[in-house]
């Protein structure tokens, strides 16, 4: 099958308080051009448990991505 590019951007704006943005990517002729339909943005009136939840998701990024780039 074709392979698939995922780009994640988490911020962490405050000590509980998240936000990400997410689209994936696949190749399109000779660009790598964005999936429609699959991409996503913390909802604007997100709950104060989902901003938490993205801060925990942010630092669990932060962590794996290092952990497979250092070990």
């Amino acid at each position: 099958g074709t392979p698939s590019y995922l780009n994640t951007c988490y911020s962490i704006i405050g000590k509980d308080y998240g936000v990400s943005v997410a689209t994936v990517y696949r190749l399109k002729g000779k660009m790598i051009a964005p999936v429609e339909g699959a991409d996503g943005l913390s909802p604007m009136d997100a709950s104060a448990e989902d901003r938490k939840r993205e801060v925990v998701y942010a630092h669990s990024w932060f962590k794996n991505l290092t952990h497979e780039m250092f070990g």
